[in-house]
């Protein structure tokens, strides 16, 4: 009977049991790995369908497929990253923050992280700390061509201008990506008008236009040639940045401002007319389209737009004085408006 013990490797029936041991092992871990392989093909399309969404500007859906992929396969990094960016695309830095560390600690590339991190705190306004974050990562990565990037961004918001040059130029020398380059050279030659260095600057912003057209490069050199008085250039550069970004008010009243400089005044009515059709809050196109009215003693108009400046802002004593002024007309001579304001009609067109 010793011979039949199932641990006897030496006799038939001990072996037999063996061996439907080891299958039924192989069977249950085969369809344990094809169970996984399924969870995992659908934890996937979940992260998928939330970064197609954050591409979109969805948040609110991506974070629906993401918080699904995260509760299926709850030890995966990259799932906890891409839910960080949908918390940060709705505002909510805190939990963006902890889906980062989460992200990390399963297994996010650090340095990706740090960056991101650094993103958050600049969102947030906490300049030093998104600083301290790229440093970090330029320390445990010298040739990470973003870490400089991002925190030349940041010394930028912060004005300090010498120091998104340096980081312009330590990214530049290990960046081989042409939109890093032209990001890199972007941001290096609006620091360097903002610091005086108008010819070195416009230099950048020709090189970095010539790589990638961008309307943060065509709006900087369209401010600088207004400037300096080139109002048709500006006017060109300004067209542009407004054909890339066709609901950029900024881009809209300072063309504006430029057509006024060329005495085209139907032109800047209908920039400053449409800035505030995007913007209402625009104190200057306010200010801008009240000077037009005044200037065809069109003074009902003209009181509105100086009125409703000092509204936004009290302290704009330009606005106040021009709306006295405006107001001393109007009691002057109340009959001529009717006429007058019909001239208007002719500035709400949009401009091309």
């Amino acid at each position: 009977m010793t011979n039949m013990y199932i641990g006897d490797f030496h006799s038939p029936f001990g072996r037999a049991r063996i061996s439907i041991a080891i299958y039924a092992i192989v069977v249950i871990a085969t369809c344990c790995a094809f169970g996984y392989a399924l969870l995992a093909q659908g934890h996937n399309r979940l992260v998928l369908s939330g970064i197609t969404q954050l591409k979109a500007q969805d948040s609110d859906r991506a974070l629906l497929d993401l918080n699904d992929a995260v509760a299926n396969l709850p030890f995966d990094g990259h799932a906890y990253f891409c839910r960080a960016l949908a918390y940060e695309n709705k505002g909510n830095h805190v939990r963006a923050l902890r889906d980062l560390d989460t992200a990390l600690r399963y297994g996010e590339s650090k340095n990706r992280v740090l960056i991101a991190k650094a993103c958050v705190e600049a969102t947030a306004s906490n300049y030093a700390k998104a600083a301290d974050y790229c440093t970090l990562s330029a320390l445990a990565q010298p040739n990470n061509v973003q870490s400089y990037a991002v925190r030349a961004a940041i010394h930028a918001r912060c004005h300090q201008y010498e120091l998104t040059t340096a980081d312009c130029d330590n990214g530049l020398k290990v960046c081989e990506s042409t939109k890093l380059r032209a990001r890199l050279l972007r941001q290096r030659g609006i620091a360097q008008i903002k610091v005086g260095q108008g010819s070195a600057g416009i230099a950048d912003l020709n090189g970095s236009l010539s790589m990638e057209p961008d309307a943060g490069a065509f709006l900087a050199r369209a401010n600088f040639h207004r400037t300096h008085n080139d109002l048709l250039a500006a006017i060109s550069d300004y067209s542009k940045a407004i054909k890339m970004q066709p609901e950029s008010a900024n881009a809209c009243v300072w063309r504006g401002v430029c057509y006024v400089g060329l005495h085209e005044d139907d032109a800047a009515l209908s920039d400053f007319t449409h800035a505030l059709s995007i913007n209402p809050y625009s104190e200057r196109a306010l200010i801008q389209r009240g000077s037009l009215y005044e200037r065809r003693s069109l003074w009902q108009l003209a009181a509105n737009d100086f009125q409703d400046a000092t509204k936004l802002d009290p302290f704009i004593k330009e606005a106040q004085d021009r709306y006295t002024i405006a107001c001393a007309h109007l009691r002057s001579a109340p009959s001529a408006q009717p006429h007058r304001q019909a001239i208007a009609s002719r500035d709400g067109a949009r401009p091309q």
